[in-house]
């Protein structure tokens, strides 16, 4: 799986934008906030005026992205949905949508919950078994 920093800036900005508008799905949480800010550094930019911005990214934008950033997209967005430990009825609403625009098949998000989820009780096992 490529890194985020392999992909076009206009390509991160699309990233960026998706990961906003699900924030704004259900009102912005700090958790989210957060996460989205960690994933803005980690491509080197800036969100300074992205977060007024809730509006879906143009469905051509999003249909062209590289099929594995629209993995990660998915990944992360159902990540995103979860940080806060609900992932809201909104919340995943939103996540159709977008996928609904990006031609990007339900069934495969939904695998990717169960991975994500399945992943997550790995790392709470792991916490336990190895906690001091």
């Amino acid at each position: 799986m490529k890194d985020l920093n392999e992909y076009e800036e206009s390509e991160k900005l699309i990233y960026l934008q998706a990961l906003i508008s699900l924030a704004h799905a259900d009102g912005i949480h700090d958790a989210e906030r957060q996460y989205i800010a960690i994933q803005a550094q980690c491509v080197g930019l800036s969100l300074d005026t992205m977060w007024e911005v809730p509006d879906l990214p143009d469905r051509e934008l999003l249909r062209e992205l590289p099929d594995c950033l629209r993995n990660i997209l998915f990944r992360d967005l159902v990540t995103l949905g979860y940080i806060d430990n609900d992932l809201s009825e909104t919340e995943w609403k939103r996540i159709e949508e977008l996928a609904l625009l990006m031609d990007y098949p339900l069934e495969k998000v939904v695998e990717i919950e169960c991975w994500l989820q399945d992943y997550w009780l790995v790392l709470k096992r792991g916490e336990a078994l190895f906690a001091v």
